[in-house]
């Protein structure tokens, strides 16, 4: 049995008919084929595509079995079965496959490889390290395999090695995004959130630049939903008020509002919808992508504010057990308004999955800046008694539309909550409101991620139970609050006025690690 693609004008036949779409007539001829040639490893394997594709992996596997059996050196053949059990769940299958392919072809480095994440996966780190390592010792220069030693040995806590093995994955293939995104979360918990910054930069660029192809991002180029339109065409519509983007977008912005307007309801417990078809190539150049990316740099003087009393702020943190403490002035003007401008002009509010319609900037989608990195170090150097040993994990910032309410109750999986918020408190309608609502009460230490980030019901039960008090901070420009991340806390009720500019934006830090708090 060959593994090279028979001759026949039949196969060929079958093979544009599977190129073209026609799966049926694909398969039709291929099934005819096999029919003649039962030990025809092409016709099999194009056969097992089609089975996988129909939802039929059991067909798929029966196929895969068959080349294996007959030819043993068909690395793809048994690549795919290892493949089929893995989504499956079945990785004990998927190790006694890639083990059986490693008998068969020994200095596969495909197969090494996913021997040795498999293993990973099944709690046999050291071997697969060690399969891992034997595939490197074939191809020095496979980034694949060395961005995933790269993963095994952070899990194995050897976080010093896992980066040099990112280092060399992303030095081999400079436009391997998932690399860059892995490389960037392990600096961040090495401490270097500097570095981290520029890789998650990287990685912005290359899944949301304007060449980056429509297929890498699936989710964020095709879906959408009426509030993240919404905000775009008033984005769109502030750049070119502020000459950043010229008349070449009022095309642009009076597509967005076409689709907004054909734009299908969602179904029910759904927050995206499919952009309508006529739609989607008029958007395509310019939807969720980085237009306008405001370099966000440093200040060059301090960030956060030097007339703050940093000791009597960490004080009242640590009085008001277990840990909260807010303030006002918290960055200067320069930084203050750096960062405004950022968020009002980059275009990176593309993180919009969330049931009450408010939009994300994310660290790996374009919110990673300079001076971000700024702040958070200061806060880090002023109050040691609080951020002490907790490097930053993560920071974003959430957009709200003023018709909208905000974040519902939850805590957060680390050990230091900041928000801070940036609009004027002229957008604000109500003084009293607009801000955080944060309780007394800890979150159980049984609780999982799922429980006390989503589970309402049984958070707004637990509070009642334990006494919990509300301490309600209201909206103000330039006020910080920070707390125990474990206490529960959802955003105030909105009443801001309309238009762009005053939109309500808030940034959250956090740092370290709920374990370590």
């Amino acid at each position: 049995m060959s593994s090279h693609p028979t001759s026949s004008a039949t196969y060929d036949a079958a093979l544009r008919a599977y190129r073209a779409g026609d799966r049926v007539g694909a398969r039709l001829q291929l099934e005819a084929l096999l029919a003649r040639d039962p030990s025809n490893g092409s016709v099999r394997m194009l056969l097992a595509r089609l089975a996988l594709e129909s939802g039929d992996p059991a067909a798929a596997r029966m196929h895969l079995k068959q080349v294996v059996v007959a030819q043993p050196s068909s690395a793809d053949a048994w690549l795919q079965l290892a493949t089929i059990d893995a989504r499956a769940g079945d990785h004990a299958a998927a190790v006694a496959t890639l083990r059986a392919a490693r008998t068969a072809i020994p200095d596969h480095v495909g197969i090494l490889t996913n021997l040795g994440v498999m293993l990973g996966e099944t709690g046999a780190a050291a071997e697969g390290r060690a399969a891992l390592e034997a595939a490197l010792r074939i191809d020095a220069r496979s980034a694949v395999t060395h961005f995933n030693l790269g993963r095994l040995l952070k899990d194995m806590g050897a976080a010093d090695e896992a980066l040099r093995h990112y280092d060399q994955a992303v030095a081999l293939k400079p436009d391997f995004t998932q690399a860059h995104h892995n490389r960037g979360n392990l600096l961040l918990d090495l401490d270097r959130a500097g570095e981290a910054m520029a890789a998650f930069r990287i990685e912005a660029q290359l899944r949301l630049g304007l060449d980056a192809p429509v297929e890498r991002e699936q989710r964020l180029f095709r879906k959408t939903n009426a509030a993240k339109l919404r905000h775009d065409i008033e984005q769109l519509r502030y750049l070119r008020t502020q000459d950043i983007i010229d008349a070449r977008y009022d095309r642009a912005i009076a597509d967005y509002e076409g689709a907004l307007a054909a734009l299908p309801p969602p179904q029910p417990g759904e927050t995206m919808v499919d952009i309508p078809k006529e739609w989607l190539p008029r958007l395509a150049p310019t939807y969720n992508r980085l237009i306008h990316w405001d370099a966000g740099a440093a200040v060059p003087g301090p960030a956060l504010n030097p007339a703050l009393d940093y000791a009597a702020i960490e004080a009242r943190y640590h009085d008001h057990a277990p840990g909260i403490a807010w303030f006002d002035g918290l960055l200067t003007q320069e930084a203050l308004q750096s960062l405004r401008r950022f968020c009002l002009e980059s275009t990176i509010w593309n993180e919009f999955r969330y049931s009450n319609g408010y939009l994300g900037g994310m660290l790996d989608r374009g919110f990673a800046c300079p001076l971000l990195h700024q702040i958070a170090s200061e806060l880090a150097a002023a109050m040691p008694g609080i951020f002490g040993g907790h490097p930053l994990a993560k920071t974003w910032a959430f957009k709200y539309d003023s018709r909208l309410s905000g974040i519902p109750i939850h805590a957060d999986f680390a050990a230091v909550n900041v928000n801070f918020w940036i609009t004027p408190d002229g957008a604000n309608l109500d003084p009293e409101g607009g801000g955080l609502g944060v309780w007394d009460k800890e979150a159980p230490p049984e609780w999982d991620f799922a429980s006390y980030n989503r589970n309402e019901p049984a958070i707004r039960a637990f509070l009642r139970e334990s006494g919990a008090k509300v301490v309600n901070v209201p909206h103000r420009q330039n006020r910080a609050v920070m707390f125990n991340s474990d206490l529960f806390h959802e955003t105030g009720t909105l009443a801001f006025r309309d238009g762009y500019e005053n939109r309500r934006i808030n940034v959250t830090m956090l740092f370290g690690r709920r374990a370590s708090a």
